[in-house]
């Protein structure tokens, strides 16, 4: 399944075909990612923006240790 982008489309519809191709390689750390994305949106506050990215990595890093050791490791 190619990722293509139509500059016609918004930026939620990118982010469903985004979500369906990235599920056709791994829907597990799919998951993951999209389970915790939220946690990056902001209000625009510098200080803010790098506390959330901290939060964000920190789960995904936690949530893919949690993966089995093969798949983590692939």
């Amino acid at each position: 399944m190619p990722l293509d982008f139509d500059l016609t489309k918004t930026l939620d519809e990118h982010l469903v075909e985004f979500r369906k191709y990235l599920e056709s390689i791994d829907p597990e750390c799919t998951k993951i990612l999209f389970d915790n994305l939220g946690t990056l949106k902001g209000d625009g506050n510098p200080t803010r923006a790098r506390a959330n990215r901290a939060t964000f990595n920190a789960a995904v890093l936690s949530q893919l240790k949690a993966l089995t050791p093969k798949k983590a490791g692939s």
